[in-house]
This record gives structure tokens, C-alpha cells and sequence, in this order.
């Protein structure tokens, strides 16, 4: 991005930028590369445009909107009369627990395997750029993890990336596993779609917060 030099009252600078690199500034995945490359001018009123949407898409916490304030109004009180609540309640220890307990849990019987097409084959894949709020979150959520003995530091050849997304309160932690999940042999158990699952969830409960 390059600066033409018109300056407005409020110090912002009137600026050209390619198209490749506008798209990328714009976080706007490119689907083909035939294209011909052209500038663009950014007037000062636009610049500001594009940094208020990038903040409201880097900002966490949308206490304002009505499912953000349905998340915080929602606690055990409200689940009063559900048919769930039973169920529930016999979990709270457990399942729905506010903070994650530190340590492992006991092993188990069932252990789970992934077998790969290659064992040898490293599935790797670069960690892609982040906002400064995501990369204090990823980092934030790490040091959280080591500490209660959850993750260990790895030298694995294999790696995801790391990345967020934004909920109504706060940021989801999310590993992108689609490559592994590429190089897997599939089982040849057929699985109940997760649809017939929620319509039945819905079904039983009547509610409609199954979605």
C-alpha cells in the first residue's frame, strides 16, 4: 500500500493499493489468478470504513446483540421445567463444569486410533496469519492448556494450524484437522447423521434451541 499524500482534518492519509494486495488486506480468498491486476484508490472515508468493519470482526464480545445476551442471561434457573434437566444436573460435576479440571482423566478402556494412508507422510500445515486481539487469544488459551497438563509442548512433524472463531461472548478455539482428516482411512461403520440426531434432540425436548 502506497501513499498518495492527501491527508484529511483527522490525519488520515488518502492511499492506492494493488488488487492482489487489496484482497489480501481484506482477507478475500483469490479463486482464480488469471484476473488482470488493476489499482485502486482508497479515499480517506473508505479507509475508515474498512477499519471499523475489520474491528467489529476482530471484537469478541457483542454483549449488544440479543443471542450474546441470551449466553450470559442463560444458568441452571432457566432450565427449570425442561425435560433435559435431570440429565443435566447429574453432569454438572463433570460434563458442564465452568472451568476445565487440570489433568488428564483416568484411562480408560476405549482408546481411540487414527490410521493414515502414509504412515510416513508428515501432514503439515502453516499456521495463517491472525489479528493481534486472535493471536492474544490462541496464545492466552495455550498457556492455559500447558498449565493445567492438558497439551505438551511437541516436535511432531504433523501440525495444524491454530485459529479462532468469534462467538456472541468471547472467541472458540479451533484446530483445522481438514488435511488430516483427508490422509484418514475411513471407517466402514456407518454413523447416524448428526441431523436425524438434532431433529430427534428437538423432537423430545420441543425446544427449537437444537440447531
Amino acid at each position: 500500500m502506497f501513499t498518495i499524500g492527501v491527508v484529511d482534518e483527522t490525519g488520515v492519509e488518502t492511499k492506492y493499493i494493488a488488487r492482489k494486495k487489496l484482497r489480501e488486506f481484506l482477507r478475500i480468498k483469490t479463486k482464480s489468478i488469471d484476473i488482470p491486476d488493476f489499482m485502486t484508490v482508497l479515499t480517506n472515508e473508505t479507509i475508515k470504513q474498512v477499519a471499523r468493519s475489520l474491528q467489529r470482526r476482530d471484537q469478541p464480545d457483542n454483549v449488544g446483540n440479543a443471542k450474546a445476551q441470551w449466553y450470559l442471561e442463560t444458568d441452571w434457573d432457566s432450565f427449570k421445567g425442561n425435560p433435559v434437566l435431570p440429565l443435566l444436573v447429574e453432569y454438572k460435576g463433570s460434563v458442564f463444569r465452568p472451568e476445565l479440571p487440570e489433568g488428564l482423566p483416568e484411562k480408560r478402556d476405549i482408546e481411540h486410533r487414527i490410521d493414515v494412508k502414509d504412515s510416513n507422510f508428515a501432514m503439515y500445515r502453516q499456521q495463517w496469519r491472525q489479528s493481534r486481539e486472535q493471536q492474544r487469544e490462541i496464545v492466552r488459551w495455550v498457556v492455559d492448556m500447558v498449565k493445567k497438563k492438558l497439551i505438551l509442548p511437541s516436535i511432531s512433524p504433523h501440525a495444524a494450524p491454530t485459529f479462532c472463531v468469534r462467538k456472541p461472548v468471547g472467541w472458540r478455539i479451533v484446530q483445522d484437522y481438514r488435511y488430516l482428516n483427508s490422509n484418514m482411512v475411513r471407517e466402514s461403520i456407518p454413523m447416524t447423521r448428526k441431523e436425524d440426531i438434532i431433529t430427534l434432540c428437538r423432537e423430545r425436548t420441543g425446544s427449537p434451541r437444537w440447531t
